[in-house]
């Protein structure tokens, strides 16, 4: 065989293993990051997907937290915030929940969120059948923490309060969070970021409790000023 015909064949050959679209079952992270133009709208078909009781990374498998419960009980606050900035579209929210959720499990190295984009290498590879629907139900759990945060924490404003605009001190939440904790635990920032949730949770129901007790005590003694001002003199 001539050479050059031989090295056309070997084009050939590399072109057709380039254009060819592959089953769902051959699909790495990395074919659905790279070709997105060729497997545009898979992506929601893959995540409702049966979840794996596990994931495959790198040689290894590694668990799958089933409960919003498990979930909350293994990741730090630093984790929880991280997932909380959502991501551009379903593969950036792939990388993101599954990158965030087990790079320390991974590594394990505490965790920081600087380490993420080297960590992102280590679940290219991984099935796309895997990937997807343990991302979405990742998410799935991180929505059920917020909604039981929220309930655990949920406290109605005052008139005095909605008059003086404590709507606009919600773009400062998170940074009042951080500052609460951080003054809570007497720690870093990046310190905070390696706590337990759970235990950063425990500190803010701690406080929530505190505030409404100081808040039941005041209104106490007001009623009490209130019934001495109004008792007629002998």
């Amino acid at each position: 065989m001539k050479p050059q015909i031989k090295s056309k064949q070997i084009v050939a050959s590399f072109m057709a293993r380039f254009n060819r679209i592959k089953m769902p079952h051959e699909l790495r992270l990395k074919d659905v990051a790279l070709y997105r133009f060729r497997y545009e709208g898979l992506t929601d078909g893959l995540s409702r997907l049966p979840v794996p009781d596990s994931i495959k990374i790198g040689r290894r498998r590694y668990w799958v937290p089933r409960t919003m419960e498990q979930f909350s009980d293994t990741i730090t606050y630093g984790q929880k915030m991280y997932f909380g900035r959502g991501g551009d579209d379903d593969i950036e929210l792939a990388f993101r929940y599954i990158c965030g959720y087990y790079m320390p499990l991974v590594t394990d190295q505490p965790w920081d969120e600087k380490n993420i984009i080297a960590f992102r290498k280590n679940i290219v590879n991984s099935f796309a059948i895997e990937v997807f629907p343990v991302a979405l139900h990742l998410i799935t759990l991180m929505a059920q923490l917020v909604e039981r945060e929220l309930k655990l924490l949920k406290r109605e404003p005052t008139k005095q309060e909605k008059a003086a605009g404590i709507e606009r001190m919600g773009k400062f939440a998170e940074l009042m969070a951080v500052m609460f904790l951080t003054e809570s635990f007497n720690c870093s920032e990046n310190e905070l970021m390696q706590k337990s949730y759970g235990d950063c949770l425990v500190r803010f129901m701690l406080q929530h409790e505190q505030n409404a007790f100081a808040e039941r005590l005041a209104n106490v003694y007001q009623k009490e000023n209130e019934s001495k001002i109004k008792k007629p003199k002998r």
